[in-house]
């Protein structure tokens, strides 16, 4: 009886925080803390098996299902808050105040290339991307880290910089792991970001940006465009993932679904829908042209208009 209700617990659990996230009522941040916590089935499995054996102890098997709702009522409230070392941060200096953590710092300096390519792969974490490098360096990177820290390679290719960070942090500690990259705004920039369970913040607004591709599970993103490429392709494969873009005023976007998307938000933004494609009356004619193609089912797409406050401007 105790292991029936337990599963169907489960599943109801699993079936309304689905629910929350495609309605906006959460984000899937819950997802990395589930992932951490996930022994934690195991334990109430085991507790459940223990009290069911001894007739005098049978009723504290109804702890199993408790412990279970217990640990995703958890995960929900600390994705939600994002307290301790999880707290948004581009603070260059940041202390985590884990002792055992490790910090990897890097500079990618201009030698005559005409465009950066960066990818980033990584199993979870936080991510901070943002303009504001140095003159003269193309990237700065900083990566909190537990294990071996993360692999740089780079090559230049007919002017263009190609720079791979591939994270191999401990598995355990990887939704711990913070990254912050700045981007130099001299030269254009391909970004592309592949993972799992991770938080993303990627602030654009001062990086030529004009290809962004994303390749990941239960992430929680939020993007700001700016207006400093004319033309920005976002090829977005993020399955069971949040979505925010923010655009730049008098920016013209253009939505192709090539898959299901189960809950979209255009905001302020008025779309004119055509099939499988939603877009911004008199797109080709707009200064700045974004196109967002969904290449994956993605849990919920919000979409909203920036107040223009950043460096550049569209004209």
């Amino acid at each position: 009886m105790v292991s029936r209700v337990r599963w169907g617990v489960i599943l109801v659990a699993l079936g309304v925080l689905l629910l929350l996230n495609t309605t906006g009522v959460v984000s899937v941040s819950f997802w990395s803390y589930i992932w951490e916590l996930w022994p934690v089935i195991l334990i109430a499995i085991g507790l459940e098996k223990i009290f069911s054996a001894t007739s005098s102890l049978r009723p504290l098997a109804w702890l199993s299902p408790v412990i279970i709702v217990a640990m995703v009522a958890y995960a929900v409230v600390a994705g939600e808050r994002g307290d301790g070392w999880g707290s948004w941060h581009d603070n260059w200096s940041f202390d985590t105040g884990d002792t055992e953590s490790e910090v990897y710092t890097w500079t990618e300096v201009s030698s005559g290339a005409s465009r950066l390519d960066l990818m980033l792969q990584l199993t979870a974490g936080r991510v901070v991307v943002r303009g504001g490098a140095q003159p003269g360096n193309l990237l700065e990177g900083r990566v909190t880290y537990r294990g071996d820290r993360p692999r740089v390679r780079h090559e230049s290719s007919n002017g263009t910089l190609n720079v791979s960070v591939e994270d191999r942090s401990l598995g355990s500690y990887r939704s711990r792991d913070q990254w912050i990259i700045k981007l130099s705004d001299s030269l254009p920039v391909g970004l592309t970001l592949a993972g799992g369970a991770a938080r993303m913040r990627l602030d654009l607004t001062d990086v030529k940006v004009d290809m962004l591709t994303m390749s990941t599970a239960a992430a929680d993103v939020d993007v700001s465009l700016g207006s400093l490429a004319r033309s920005v392709d976002c090829h977005i494969a993020c399955a069971a993932a949040s979505l925010d873009v923010t655009v730049p005023p008098g920016a013209g976007v253009r939505v192709k679904r090539g898959s299901m998307l189960q809950g979209f938000s255009s905001g302020d933004l008025d779309l004119v829908e055509h099939g499988d494609v939603m877009e911004t009356p008199g797109f080709e004619s707009k200064p700045v042209q974004i196109n967002l193609y969904l290449e994956s089912a993605v849990s919920s797409l919000r979409l909203r208009t920036g107040d223009g406050t950043g460096s550049s401007s569209v004209t």
